[in-house]
């Protein structure tokens, strides 16, 4: 506890010469209280300035990162659309439509389809 009382003795000794007019003129930087402190304050502005630039670096993350969610939304959007459009274009009524549109020489079958099983084999 004696190095705490020391230490603001200390503190009060170097505080009780400052005036106001030592404060506005500049005259307490050259004090050797403030001057063994430069190190310290180094390290505190580097900080400060590391800071903010993490806080640009990361909003610069973020609208970078909205950017690409909103392109895989509008991917997602653009898939859905052309899934529907396929599926719309698979049904049988429209399937033939565009065989008649196209000309193209296909008939509906009149028969029935008829399945052969291969497994038997006739014998006579």
């Amino acid at each position: 506890m004696k190095w705490y009382k020391n230490i603001s003795k200390e503190i009060k000794q170097h505080f009780k010469s400052f005036k106001i007019k030592d404060i506005i003129g500049g005259k307490f930087l050259s004090k050797r209280f403030f001057i063994n402190q430069i190190p310290l304050i180094i390290l505190i502005a580097t900080l400060f300035f590391m800071e903010i630039h993490n806080g640009y670096y990361c909003d610069t993350q973020l609208t970078e990162i909205k950017s690409y969610n909103d392109s895989i939304r509008n991917a997602r959007n653009e898939k859905t659309t052309i899934d529907a459009e396929l599926q719309k274009m698979s049904i049988q009524s429209n399937i033939e439509k565009m065989i008649i549109e196209r000309n193209i020489p296909l008939e509906k079958p009149t028969k029935p389809s008829v399945y052969i099983d291969s497994t038997r084999v006739a014998t006579n």
